[in-house]
């Protein structure tokens, strides 16, 4: 896997786990991902930031769209 960073996904640094930095370069960008998993935009960016967190509906789904590449456990608030 390619080395990323969020700054090279979005312009700017913002702490947050590497989980969601995966997440985002795997489908692209913030709309990308936000349109994968039907949420908004602004749901995503609030991964990123520190504090936001996705849901275990949404890590689930993201689990199925990816075909198991990620899965809620790989959060750490769902483990």
């Amino acid at each position: 896997m390619p080395e990323f960073s969020l700054k090279s996904l979005i312009g700017y640094e913002l702490e947050c786990e590497r989980i969601y930095i995966e997440v985002l370069a795997h489908f692209g960008n913030q709309n990308l991902t936000a349109k994968a998993l039907g949420v908004s935009q602004f749901t995503v960016h609030t991964w990123l930031k520190s504090g936001g967190r996705i849901s275990l509906s949404k890590a689930e789904k993201l689990e199925q769209i990816t075909g198991g590449r990620f899965h809620p456990s790989d959060f750490s608030h769902l483990k």
